[in-house]
C-alpha cells in the first residue's frame, strides 16, 4: 500500500489514517513545530520514508550503509529497534558518532516500528 506523506501537529493520533507506524521529525531548533510523516509499506527503511515524505536527510550511497550521511538521534519509540549491527556501527565510528541514540536511517527498518518513532538531525 502506497500512501501519502502528511505533515500534522504532535498532538496527531499514533497512528495515521492510513494505519501507518509515522515517523515524527523533531526540529533542533527551538520553535519549529514537529512534522509527522506516515511509514508507509512500500518504504521499508527510515531513510526511503523521509524522502518520501519530503522530508530533507542526507544520503550519498542512497541507502548502501556506505556513507553515513543518513545518520540520526532517536529520540523516541526507538525501543523495539533492533541493534546496530557491525556494518551500521563501523559506518557510525568512522562518522565520529558516538551515542547510543545515534543511528543511520537506512538501517531502521519499518517492522521494527509498531506505532512511532521521533527522529532529530542537526539540521533540521
Amino acid at each position: 500500500m502506497k500512501c501519502a506523506a502528511s505533515a500534522g501537529p504532535e498532538q496527531s493520533p499514533p497512528r495515521t489514517e492510513h494505519g501507518a507506524p509515522r515517523i515524527v521529525c523533531r526540529s533542533s531548533f527551538e520553535g519549529r513545530p514537529d512534522r509527522v510523516l506516515p511509514w508507509c509499506e512500500d518504504s521499508p527503511t527510515a531513510l526511503e520514508a523521509l524522502r518520501a515524505g519530503g522530508q530533507p536527510i542526507a544520503s550519498s550511497c542512497s541507502g548502501a550503509t556506505v556513507c553515513g550521511r543518513c545518520g540520526v538521534f532517536v529520540i523516541e519509540g526507538g525501543e523495539s529497534l533492533p541493534p546496530a549491527d557491525a556494518t551500521e556501527e563501523a559506518v557510525l565510528r568512522v562518522m565520529g558518532a558516538g551515542g547510543a541514540d545515534e543511528r543511520l536511517a537506512c538501517r531502521l527498518p519499518r517492522g521494527a516500528i509498531d506505532t512511532q518513532i521521533v527522529l532529530r538531525t542537526n539540521y533540521w
